[in-house]
């Protein structure tokens, strides 16, 4: 077992074999992943090791050559802790946000959303939960209806929430016939559609393969990477957007195609989410 250490906080990393290809990075820091799986190659470790802002005392990493050329990026992936949690965004965060002007707003989100496996009772006793299971799995018009009027709602009460040209879901794998399968994200951008007479493309996103269950930052990221891509970037040229998403974890599939749509042409991204997933 090897120890590396995290520049942030000092403690020790733990690292071990997982299985024959695999190995196993543990840390205990609050601010990052519990834990993450690579192919167990130098080079793929190094890339790892250097995302999180580790070293291995016995060899250290070699320093990354300075950019010559930096440009701006995007915000940082939102990522869900402790010290960030919070039951909804307010009316002043929002608003504050929205001062800033920045290339995205967000993610902001209408309430709790109280997973099933985890927490059976608070899931039962929140009727947005047992809405966004309908609309997921159910595809209930009643459950994606009555989330889209939660993200209007959050918009209409904002005073000077910015005027936006277009909606946009986050996508769906399409069918075996390429058809957009509607519910998730897709059913409630329909629906927000119609509240407030903006149209909704979902054409211009596309998924192309379901995101593997992952363990830890690194590895959620890795596969969000490899799951959304540009379609069709006409419709975005200079527009600002909202980018509809049914539940917020890590903030990291919202942050994938935010950045996509503003690297195609969009100028602002909003990004609104009906729940944010509960974390206690």
């Amino acid at each position: 077992m090897t120890d590396f250490i995290c520049f942030k906080c000092n403690s020790k990393i733990q690292t071990k074999p997982w299985g024959k290809t695999h190995i196993e990075v543990k840390c205990r820091c609050p601010h990052e992943a519990d834990f993450l799986r690579t192919d167990n190659d130098n080079d793929v470790i190094k890339r790892f090791l250097t995302q999180f802002n580790l070293n291995d005392p016995n060899n250290p990493l070699e320093e990354p050559e300075p950019k010559l050329e930096p440009k701006s990026e995007p915000k940082h992936v939102f990522v869900r802790n402790r010290k960030n949690w919070k039951m909804f965004s307010t009316s002043y965060e929002i608003e504050s946000e929205i001062k800033g002007k920045g290339n995205i707003l967000g993610p902001f989100w209408c309430g709790t959303y109280f997973g099933k496996t985890r927490y059976l009772d608070r899931h039962n006793d929140s009727e947005l939960s047992k809405k966004i299971i309908a609309n997921k799995y159910e595809n209930s018009e009643a459950a994606s209806s009555f989330l889209a009027q939660k993200i209007s709602n959050l918009i209409m009460d904002i005073s000077d929430f910015p005027k936006f040209d277009m909606i946009i879901p986050v996508p769906n794998l399409l069918n075996e016939n390429n058809d957009v399968v509607n519910s998730k994200a897709v059913s409630i951008g329909f629906d927000l559609s119609d509240l407030l007479n903006i149209h909704c493309s979902v054409d211009v996103l596309i998924k192309t393969q379901d995101r593997v269950k992952t363990q830890g930052m690194g590895e959620r990221l890795a596969s969000v990477n490899r799951s959304y891509f540009i379609n069709n970037n006409l419709p975005i040229k200079d527009k600002r957007i909202i980018l509809v998403d049914d539940v917020l974890t890590t903030g990291a599939t919202t942050q994938k195609c935010a950045t996509l749509l503003l690297e195609n042409g969009a100028n602002q991204v909003i990004i609104i989410c009906v729940g944010r997933n509960y974390y206690a």
